[in-house]
């Protein structure tokens, strides 16, 4: 999830959403039962149904490409107790052509029914 934030911040139409918003909508797309998401971030999903709807296609490709064996790097001089202070980063470009083809089948879908 880190790894869809970091690309999310990268784009320019994220400015219309706050980080925590953004933050919110990407535990929407990716947890269950959403009662437990509703709980965690103060919000519904009904009042982030606009940043849900713009998060999901980003979601859906990351989802796609993850490698289950990816894990975080160790680094010997970081103790166990700060590694979630570890950044993982992405390089934009090689995901950009993807979400563009999967918002526009997920929009396009929209628009048709």
């Amino acid at each position: 999830m880190c790894k869809i934030i970091d690309y999310l911040l990268l784009e320019i139409d994220s400015f219309e959403f706050s980080y925590r918003t953004i933050a919110a909508a990407v535990l929407f797309v990716n947890y269950e039962p959403t009662s437990a998401v509703e709980r965690a971030t103060g919000f519904t999903s009904e009042q982030l149904s606009q940043v849900i709807r713009y998060v999901r296609p980003v979601c859906n490709v990351f989802a796609r490409l993850r490698d289950d064996t990816e894990v975080l790097p160790v680094h010997s001089q970081i103790n166990a107790d700060d590694t979630h202070n570890i950044q993982v980063h992405i390089k934009f470009q090689d995901y950009e052509d993807l979400v563009k083809e999967e918002r526009e089948k997920l929009h396009g879908r929209a628009r048709q029914h």
